[in-house]
């Protein structure tokens, strides 16, 4: 590979990562100034959807997309997400199949519902 091409990689790897940590850090801020949860309205639901990893059940391998009802922290303070098959959808799971756009998404869409 080119080292310009390397570089830029790397520059790209080094921002995702920052960008996963302040949307963590967003929606935990967000999450606690509302109690550890937020449902969507029915709107909202049609546009946030997330891809999804079938989470151990192949009957759900085919369905690679689910919407999002609520954002919320779980028993261990760890920001999660309730999807159609999954109440504790981990962000970590989410960008294992998924992409930061998706959690930027959410993000934004909670910034919707909840203006500062």
């Amino acid at each position: 590979m080119e080292k310009n091409f390397e570089k830029k990689i790397e520059t790209f790897r080094r921002l995702e990562g920052e960008l996963v940590t302040e949307c963590v850090n967003y929606l935990k801020s967000k999450l606690e100034k509302n109690g550890g949860s937020i449902s969507f309205t029915e709107n909202d639901i049609d546009c946030q959807c997330v891809s999804y990893d079938g989470g151990g059940h192949p009957e759900y391998n085919s369905n690679v997309f689910a919407s999002v009802y609520e954002v919320h922290l779980d028993k261990d303070g760890d920001v999660c997400l309730s999807i159609d098959e999954d109440d504790d959808y981990s962000i970590a799971r989410l960008l294992a199949c998924g992409s930061v756009g998706e959690l930027i998404s959410i993000c934004e869409a909670i910034d919707c519902e909840m203006p500062d």
